[in-house]
C-alpha cells in the first residue's frame, strides 16, 4: 500500500474513533450538564489548567521521537521507553509535592486530592506506550483506533458514574487510573507479546537533544490547548464566568483535541517516511492541508450555527451562557486544528527547534489575549478575544509552518481560499440571524442561516474551487488501482 493510501487509511480509522468516542463525550456532557453544578466544572477547569503543564511534559517526548522515527522502531524502541519512565515516575512527585500549594493558591480544598489521585494514574499510562508505538510504526490504526475507544467509553461512563453516586468534581478523576489500565491489557491482548530487545538499540543519549526540543515545544503547546485560559481565568474571573467558560470549552474540545491527536498520530509516520524524498513529502504536507480544510471548515461552521438552539434543548436553559463561548470556539477550531496538521509536518522532518519556537511564540501570545480579557469578566468578550486570537493565529501559524518546512509561498497561498470563502458565506447567514450571534436560540433563525450559509458556499465553491473540490474527491477515494 502507498505512504498516501496508508495515510487515508489511518485517518480513516482515527476519524471513526474520533467520531464514536466524541458521540460518548457528548453524551456524558449531556448527563452531566444536569447532574453537576457550575462550581464542580470550574473546580475541573483548575485541575484541567494545572494538567496542562504535566502532560506537556508525558513520556518525556519520547513519544513523539518513537513516531518520528517509525521506519525503524525496533531501534528506538527501548530508548524511548527509559525516557519515558524517567518523566512518567518523575512527574507525579512533583504533583504531589505541589498539591497543597495549588489549593491555598486557588482557595480550594477539592483540588488537593484530585491532583493526589492524578498522581496514581500517570504512571500506570507507561504499561500501554510501548504497544501503542509498535502499532503506529507498523501502520496498525485500527489497532491503536479501538484502544481509543474503549478507553474514551470506559472513562465517560466512569465519569456518570462517579457523578451519579455524588461524588461532585472527583467524578472527573476517580477512573482515570481504571481507564489507564485498561488501555494497556486492550493493547496488549491486540498487539500480541514485545519482540526482544535489538541488539542495535538506540543509547539513550541519542534522544536527549531531540527530546529536549520536543518538550520545550510540547511545554509551549500546553499553554494554547486549555492551560492558560483556566488558570488565569481562575484567578481574575469570577466562578461563574470560568464555570461557563469550561462547559463550553470542554463541549467543543471533545471534538477538537481529540481531531489534533489523531491527526499527529497519522500523519508524523506518514510524512517521516517521505523524507528520503523532499518533493513527494512537500506535496503531500500541502495536498493533506487543502482536504483538511475543504472539510472541516464548512462542517465546524455549520456546527457553530446550530449549537445555540441545541445547548438550549439538552440543558433546558441551565448552562445558556455558554452558548457563546462555543459558538466562538467552533468557528475558530477548524483554523487552529490546521496548526496541528502542519506542526506535524515540521517534527516529520525533525524540525523540532523550529516547531518549539513556533509553539512558544503562540502560547505566549494566548497569554496575553487572556490577560487581556480576564478581568473584564464579561464572558461574550472573553469568549470572542480567545476564539478569535485562535482562528486568526492558527491560519496564519498554519500557513509560516509550511513555508518554515521549505514550501514555496507561492504554493502556500492557495489553501486561503476555503477559509476566505467559507468566511464570505457565514456573513449572510448571520445577517439574516436575530440577536447577538451564538446566544440566539431560535430553531427557525439556526436553520435558516444554516441553509444561506452552505448555499451560499456551494455556489463560491462552484465558482473558485472547483479544481480544489475535485482534489478533495480524489484524496479519499482509496479504491486499489
Amino acid at each position: 500500500m502507498s505512504i498516501r493510501k496508508s495515510a487515508i487509511k489511518g485517518a480513516s480509522y482515527a476519524s471513526a474513533a474520533v467520531f464514536a468516542g466524541r458521540g460518548f463525550a457528548f453524551v456524558s456532557q449531556l448527563i452531566l450538564g444536569w447532574l453537576l453544578d457550575p462550581d464542580a466544572f470550574a473546580t475541573f477547569a483548575v485541575i484541567v489548567g494545572v494538567l496542562g503543564f504535566t502532560n506537556a511534559l508525558a513520556h518525556g517526548g519520547a513519544n513523539v521521537l518513537m513516531l518520528q522515527g517509525a521506519d525503524r522502531i525496533n531501534q528506538v524502541l527501548p530508548a524511548g521507553m527509559r525516557l519515558a519512565r524517567i518523566f512518567d515516575l518523575g512527574i507525579p512527585l512533583i504533583i504531589a509535592a505541589l498539591a497543597w500549594p495549588i489549593a491555598d493558591a486557588y482557595g480550594n480544598a477539592d483540588l488537593a486530592p484530585m491532583l493526589w489521585i492524578i498522581v496514581i494514574a500517570i504512571p500506570l499510562r507507561l504499561f500501554g506506550l510501548p504497544y501503542r508505538m509498535r502499532a503506529a510504526a507498523q501502520g496498525r490504526f485500527g489497532d491503536v483506533s479501538f484502544a481509543d475507544l474503549v478507553q474514551s467509553l470506559a472513562q465517560n461512563a466512569l465519569i456518570i458514574i462517579f457523578a451519579w453516586v455524588g461524588f461532585g468534581p472527583f467524578a472527573f478523576v476517580l477512573g482515570q487510573p481504571l481507564v489507564n489500565l485498561l488501555d494497556w491489557l486492550i493493547l496488549r491482548k491486540r498487539i500480541g507479546p514485545m519482540k526482544e530487545r535489538s541488539r542495535s538499540a538506540d543509547p539513550l543519549r541519542s534522544l536527549l537533544k531531540p527530546a529536549f526540543l520536543v518538550l520545550v515545544s510540547a511545554l509551549g503547546i500546553s499553554l494554547a490547548v486549555g492551560t492558560t485560559e483556566n488558570l488565569i481565568l481562575g484567578e481574575f474571573a469570577s466562578e461563574l464566568v470560568l464555570a461557563f467558560f469550561f462547559f463550553g470549552y470542554r463541549l467543543t474540545a471533545a471534538i477538537t483535541q481529540v481531531f489534533g491527536s489523531g491527526i499527529r498520530s497519522v500523519l508524523v509516520p506518514s510524512f517521516a517516511k517521505l523524507k528520503s524524498d523532499e518533493e513527494r513529502m512537500q506535496a503531500a504536507g500541502l495536498k493533506a492541508c487543502h482536504t483538511f480544510f475543504f472539510f472541516t471548515i464548512p462542517g465546524f461552521f455549520t456546527l457553530a450555527l446550530i449549537v445555540g438552539p441545541l445547548m438550549h434543548f439538552l440543558w433546558q436553559g441551565k448552562w445558556d451562557e455558554s452558548i457563546i463561548v462555543a459558538f466562538a470556539l467552533l468557528l475558530a477550531a477548524p483554523m487552529r486544528l490546521g496548526l496541528f496538521l502542519n506542526r506535524s509536518y515540521l517534527e516529520a522532518r525533525s524540525q523540532w527547534t523550529t516547531a518549539a519556537i513556533m509553539v512558544w511564540i503562540d502560547g505566549i501570545l494566548l497569554a496575553l489575549v487572556v490577560f487581556l480579557a480576564a478581568p473584564s469578566n464579561d464572558l461574550i468578550t472573553i469568549a470572542y478575544a480567545i476564539a478569535g486570537y485562535r482562528g486568526v493565529s492558527g491560519l496564519l501559524l498554519s500557513l509560516i509552518a509550511l513555508k518554515l518546512g521549505g514550501i514555496r509561498f507561492t504554493r502556500i497561498l492557495h489553501l486561503l481560499a476555503v477559509p476566505v470563502l467559507a468566511s464570505l458565506a457565514l456573513v449572510p447567514a448571520l445577517w439574516f440571524s436575530e440577536g447577538l450571534p451564538g446566544s440566539n436560540i431560535s430553531v427557525i433563525n439556526s436553520l435558516l442561516s444554516v441553509g444561506i450559509f452552505l448555499g451560499a458556499y456551494a455556489l463560491l465553491a462552484a465558482c473558485f474551487l472547483r479544481g480544489q473540490t475535485l482534489r478533495a474527491i480524489s484524496a479519499i477515494n482509496i479504491r486499489q488501482h
